[in-house]
C-alpha cells in the first residue's frame, strides 16, 4: 500500500520512503535516479497528499514519468533506497543495457580512400553532420477508472457430510451369549436380570400306618322255601260196618329228634 508521507515529495512503500535521489532500477537493468514526486499536494480535494507517478532521470538526461502501480518493491540502500520497477527498459521506449555501453572510436576514413594512400599535412578533414528523428515515451494520465463494490446476495446450497453416532441394542439369549468371544472397543455388554419363581417338591414321611388282620363272627338271618314229603291217607269206613270197621290204624310218626330220645326197646 503506497502512503504519502509528512515530509514533502516523498513515498512510501512498504515501510520504505522513495524520494529524490533514490536509485531506480527496471526488470532487466538500471534506469536512473527519482528527480522528484509527481501528486496532487494542494492539500485539498479526496486526493489531496496522494503520489500518482514518479519523475526519473536517466543518465542521458531523459526525464520518465512512471506510475506508482509500477513499483515492485523498494530495496533499503545507503545513502538511498532503490526502488525496484515491474517493467523493462523496452516498454519504457529505452535501448537495452548492453546498447548503451561505449564503444571506441574508429579512425575516420574518406570512403574513397585507399588503404595505401598516405595523409599529407595538407589534407583537411571535414566533418558532414546530419539530423536524426528519436523517439521516446512518457508516462501520462491519460484516464481514472472508479472502482465501487457492492454487495450482492445469492442463495446457496451446501451438502456437508455430519457424522453422528446411533445406539445399536441387540438382544442376545442367555443361552446363545459367549463370554469368552472378544468385546469391541465401542461396545458395552450389560446383563439383564429378572427373577423368576423357583418351585421345588420334598417328600416327607406324614404318618406310618399299621396292617393286620383279624376274624371275626357275624349272625345272618336267611329265609327261604324249602320242599318236604309228607303222606297222606283217606279212610273211606263202610257204613255197615260203623266206626269199628275202619281197615286202617293209624300210627303217630316220630321225627328225627323224637327217635333220638325215644327209649330203646329191650
Amino acid at each position: 500500500m503506497d502512503t504519502y508521507s509528512e515530509a514533502p515529495h516523498d513515498l512510501v512503500v512498504n515501510g520504505e520512503v522513495i524520494g529524490p535521489g533514490a536509485l531506480v532500477e527496471a526488470s532487466d537493468g538500471p534506469l536512473g535516479r527519482v528527480e522528484r514526486v509527481i501528486g496532487d499536494m494542494s492539500g485539498v480535494g479526496p486526493n489531496a497528499g496522494a503520489a500518482r507517478s514518479l519523475l526519473v532521470r536517466t543518465p542521458d538526461g531523459q526525464a520518465l514519468e512512471v506510475a506508482t502501480e509500477a513499483v515492485s518493491r523498494v530495496t533499503p540502500n545507503q545513502p538511498t533506497p532503490i526502488v525496484h520497477l515491474r517493467l523493462s527498459r523496452a516498454f519504457l521506449g529505452l535501448a537495452p543495457i548492453e546498447a548503451t555501453q561505449p564503444r571506441a572510436p574508429e579512425p575516420a576514413v574518406a570512403p574513397d580512400a585507399q588503404a595505401s594512400d598516405i595523409a599529407t599535412s595538407d589534407d583537411i578533414s571535414v566533418p558532414l553532420a546530419e539530423e536524426r528523428l528519436t523517439t521516446s515515451t512518457q508516462w501520462r494520465e491519460r484516464g481514472r477508472a472508479h472502482i465501487r463494490k457492492r454487495v450482492a446476495y445469492e442463495d446457496q446450497r451446501l451438502v456437508t457430510p455430519v457424522t453422528y453416532e446411533e445406539v445399536i441394542v441387540e438382544h442376545i439369549a442367555p443361552e446363545r451369549f459367549d463370554a469368552d468371544a472378544p468385546v469391541a472397543v465401542d461396545e458395552l455388554i450389560i446383563p439383564v436380570l429378572e427373577e423368576r419363581l423357583v418351585v421345588h417338591k420334598e417328600t416327607v414321611v406324614r404318618e406310618y400306618v399299621r396292617v393286620r388282620k383279624q376274624s371275626r363272627e357275624r349272625q345272618y338271618q336267611v329265609r327261604g322255601q324249602v320242599r318236604r314229603e309228607v303222606v297222606q291217607v283217606d279212610e273211606t269206613p263202610d257204613p255197615a260196618f260203623g266206626d269199628e270197621s275202619a281197615p286202617l290204624t293209624r300210627e303217630r310218626t316220630i321225627g328225627p329228634t323224637e327217635a333220638d330220645s325215644a327209649p330203646s326197646a329191650p
